[in-house]
């Protein structure tokens, strides 16, 4: 009984030496990108988008993003994240489109100039892996959205996240023009997303 209290304050006080700890991310170490693909679609075969299958993609990223990220407890499983991302900054290499996307028919940035995601809960898997569960809001749609992260490097001074996830930009209200939602050349609903976040200690 007398070593089971000083091992319970150890265990307590090295709980507490991870509270709070916030790290920032380095932009320009790090990078959000996205694709997604245009699918061909044949009436003829099939009247329903089944497992659909990318003739081309399109691939994209913000150039403007924010994310700090809070460890609470030395393996993550106490950790929260919070990224903001500037929505005007999307890039598709391509004007036109760019514009469209920007624009009051698709991300309504003049409106909801930020898409925000909020992780509150760190799942471990074992070997660095974790999946992070939180709200992503795009507009004014809040959904569930779980990311699977790899925490790829870990120094004292220094974090790198890797993470992925995909999203269905209908559950956001993400349309395109009719021709491109209902005739046999259609953008893929699916959309994927790939993080690379290098952090380093808030001072």
């Amino acid at each position: 009984m007398k070593r089971t209290i000083p091992v319970l304050s150890i265990v307590l006080l090295s709980t507490a030496l991870f509270a709070g700890k916030t790290w920032r991310l380095v932009p320009e170490q790090s990078s959000l990108d996205f694709s997604t693909g245009l699918i061909l679609v044949l009436p003829e075969l099939s009247n329903v988008e089944e497992n659909p299958q990318n003739i081309t993609r399109v691939n994209g990223h913000f150039a403007d993003f924010q994310v700090r990220l809070i460890q609470e407890s030395e393996d993550f499983s106490r950790g929260r994240v919070e990224a903001r991302i500037d929505a005007a900054s999307i890039f598709t290499g391509n004007t036109s489109r760019d514009r469209y996307l920007t624009s009051k028919d698709f991300l309504d940035v003049e409106n909801f100039p930020q898409i925000v995601f909020v992780g509150k809960q760190f799942v471990p898997l074992g070997n660095n892996m974790y999946l992070i569960k939180g709200q992503l809001t795009i507009k004014d749609v809040t959904r569930p959205v779980t990311l699977r992260a790899h925490l790829a490097e870990k120094g004292k001074n220094r974090l790198r996240f890797s993470a992925a996830t995909e999203i269905d930009r209908y559950d956001f209200g993400l349309k395109w023009r009719d021709v491109l939602e209902s005739g046999a050349m259609r953008v893929n609903r699916r959309i994927d997303i790939k993080i690379d976040a290098v952090f380093v200690p808030e001072l």
